[in-house]
This record gives structure tokens, sequence and C-alpha cells, in this order.
């Protein structure tokens, strides 16, 4: 007859009986966390290959680093328990994440919208996990419409603005904060319309007054060199310059008919 002994927590030899009698040793393996706590634990038989887990270990967070999973070291036996521990690398914490490009600018109607690439500038530090909030100008933009993440090379975040949010921004500068479970990063955004003229301030009077050309005088140059074309006496001289002349022209006149007569 046939006898089966199921392994219990604890057991380091459990053994199955055969169907022609002879047993078959069973083995455990047991993956710890990075406190030593158990992760996971699987068991198999004499003959078959050595189980794996596809569990992986928490971030450890500290004061100022963090221990992040690497790879499991090679094992301790203990009669047929196998225990292995992770081998994890110590980041620092890092308070500034770069964010590329560094001055985006957006054209209102342009065929592609924005990607900004936040990473950090040292392999050896660890970039927190983005928490899914952006704000632009103090509103928080809508996850998966006004915007879309994805994770890029070295664990950086990718976030892209489609051009179909973008174009209701207003012409300007706008403030995007990205925020992480440790920290956050800012940039400013940039847009401008696609006819140049539109970008200018509004002057205070009116664009399409007519304004008058007025020639520069050279440096050297006297006004009284400067040639005129017209005169600037007031007519009032001129009349009075007439009356003069009418009068002396009868004075004459009178004294040549007096000449005559005698």
């Amino acid at each position: 007859m046939r006898s089966l002994r199921i392994p219990r927590r604890g057991d380091e030899e459990t053994s199955h009986e055969t169907v022609d009698g002879e047993p078959k040793q069973i083995y455990t393996v047991i993956w710890l966390n990075s406190d030593e706590t158990e992760l996971d634990r699987k068991t198999y038989e004499e003959g078959e290959p050595e189980p794996t887990t596809e569990k992986i270990p928490a971030e450890v967070w500290m004061e100022y680093s963090v221990l992040v999973f690497e790879k499991w070291d090679s094992g301790t036996v203990n009669g047929t328990t196998k225990t292995y521990k992770p081998e994890c690398k110590m980041f620092e914490k890092f308070s500034y994440y770069q964010v590329v490009p560094d001055n985006p600018v957006y054209v209102i109607g342009q065929a592609n919208g924005v990607t900004l690439t936040v990473q950090v500038a040292d392999a050896d530090i660890w970039i927190s996990h983005f928490t899914g909030k952006v704000n632009i100008d103090g509103k928080q933009a809508e996850r998966g419409k006004d915007f879309h993440d994805s994770i890029g090379d070295r664990s950086s975040t990718v976030i892209k603005f489609p051009k179909e949010f973008l174009d209701t921004l207003d012409v300007g500068k706008h403030k995007i904060r990205i925020f992480f479970d440790e920290v956050e990063s800012e940039i400013t955004l940039t847009v401008k319309n696609d006819e140049p003229e539109k970008n200018k301030p509004v002057e205070e009077d009116d664009p399409f007054r007519i304004r008058p050309v007025v020639k520069e005088q050279q440096v050297g140059e006297s006004q009284a060199d400067t040639p005129k074309t017209a005169d600037t006496a007031p007519l009032y001289v001129w009349a009075l310059v007439l009356v003069m002349a009418a009068i002396a022209a009868v004075a004459a006149a009178g004294v040549a008919t007096k000449r005559r007569e005698e």
C-alpha cells in the first residue's frame, strides 16, 4: 500500500514513498526579505529541478538611502532546507530630478505634443516612484487624458502631453509640477502661437495709428545747416509787409505826379 506524507513548515527531512517502495527526498527552498522575514517557500522532490520564485523583496527606505534588490545570494543549506537571502544595492536619496528638455516649448497647432523625461544624473542614485499626479498652474491634470506616463531607461519617468490638451492652454508660461513618493520636480512650459505677431504683447496705444517719420539729426549737424522747405513766419508779418509796400507805392506815385505838373 502506498503512503503519502505531506511536508509541513519546519520539517527538515520529509519523503514520499514511491510505488515500488523506494522513498524520494523532499527538499524545501525559502527566500527571505531584506529584514530576514520569509518572502516565499516552495518544496520539490529529489530528482526534480530546484524551483525559483518570481517574488522580489520590497525596497527598504531609510533616512538618507534606500536598499534595492539586485539578486539572490548562493543560498545556505541546512539539511533538506535551502535558504536564499537578497543581495541589495544601496542608493542615496536624491532631492532633485533632472527634466529633459529643461525648457520645453510648444507651438499651438503643431503636429506633436510635448514629452518630458524625468531622470537622475547619477546612475548610483535611485529615483522614487511616480505617484501619477501632475499639476499645471496649480490645477491637477487628468491622468490618461491630459497626460500619459510610462517607465523609461534607468527607472526614469516619461510624461507625454498630447497636442489636444496643450492646444487648450493660453499663450505664455505654465508651471508644471510632477510628484514622486519622496520629492517633486518642477519645470516651466512655454506655449507660443504659430503666428509670431500674436506672441507680442499688445501696445497700450492704437497699433494701427499712423506715426510720423522723423529724420534723425546726424552728429555734428547744426539746425542752421539743415535746409528748410518752407518759411515758418506768422501770417500777420506778411500782411504788415504788404500794407507798408502799398503805402510806399502810393507815396511814390504821388511824388511822380507832382513833378510832372511843375
